[in-house]
Formats: C-alpha cells, sequence, structure tokens
C-alpha cells in the first residue's frame, strides 16, 4: 500500500471544515498533516478540532516548512492566484475552491504554470467533496 497522500490545507472557514471533514473518511488515502489562517484564533480552534500540530498564520510559510505534497486552498476567492502561484513555486499539486480566480488571464496562467511544473491542478466545483478528495487522491498518486 502507498502511504497517504499529505495535506496542508490554507483557511479555516466553513468549506475548510467541509474538506477537514472529509479528509478523516479517506484516512487511508490522504492525511491532513497541517493547517493556516492569517486568523490566529481560527487556525488555533482548527487545529485543535481537527487534532493538528502543524499551524502556520502564514501560507508561504507552509509552503516552505510543511511536510505536505498538496495544499488545499480553501481561501476568499482573491487570494486564490497569489497562492496557487507560491504552491506551484513550492512544487505542491493543488486542490482550489472555486472560483478559479478573478480573472480568466489569472486562470490560463495558473493552468500553465501548473502544467509545466507537472503538478496537478484541481478546482472544486462539487457540492459532494467526498468525490473530489477521492478523485485527487487517485491523481496525485
Amino acid at each position: 500500500m502507498t502511504r497517504p497522500l499529505k495535506v496542508g490545507l490554507i483557511g479555516t472557514g466553513s468549506i475548510a471544515r467541509l474538506h477537514g471533514n472529509a479528509y478523516k473518511k479517506f484516512r487511508d488515502e490522504v492525511e491532513l498533516t497541517a493547517i493556516c489562517d492569517v486568523n490566529v484564533e481560527a487556525v488555533k480552534s482548527f487545529a485543535a478540532k481537527f487534532n493538528l500540530n502543524n499551524v502556520y498564520t502564514d501560507p508561504k510559510e507552509l509552503l516552505e516548512k510543511a511536510d505536505v505534497d498538496a495544499v488545499d486552498i480553501c481561501t476568499t476567492h482573491d487570494t486564490h492566484y497569489a497562492l496557487t502561484l507560491a504552491a506551484i513555486e513550492a512544487d505542491k499539486h493543488i486542490l482550489l475552491e472555486k472560483p478559479m480566480a478573478i480573472k480568466m488571464e489569472h486562470c490560463r496562467k495558473m493552468v500553465k504554470k501548473a502544467d509545466k511544473a507537472g503538478l496537478t491542478l484541481i478546482v472544486s466545483f462539487f457540492n459532494i467533496i467526498f468525490a473530489v478528495c477521492s478523485g485527487f487522491v487517485q491523481v496525485v498518486c
């Protein structure tokens, strides 16, 4: 059996909680190992709920220091472009909550950069996150 895909989650809002709960259902395939949010209290609360020790308040620090194969970006849509490019620079696969970005040119650039780097970039347009997590693990692993 291969090891579970290690994921760092960026964002702690309601969608992030849904993703976190979905990861619990796929423990053999995926392991949520790190959490990040700029809101200190929110990230501490999320970390306690999901029993996470790797807690960050700066996404770039998570990308540099956390032992993760992929990141799950569940932040406000205005941050998606910069966070995705940073994840690509850090050689991480990406699950990105919708919408992909604010500008179409940013979407194209994100896809081109991920493709050029040989990384998987998946945009979650599904209401049922369980299928997304399962597909993400299968594509990356």
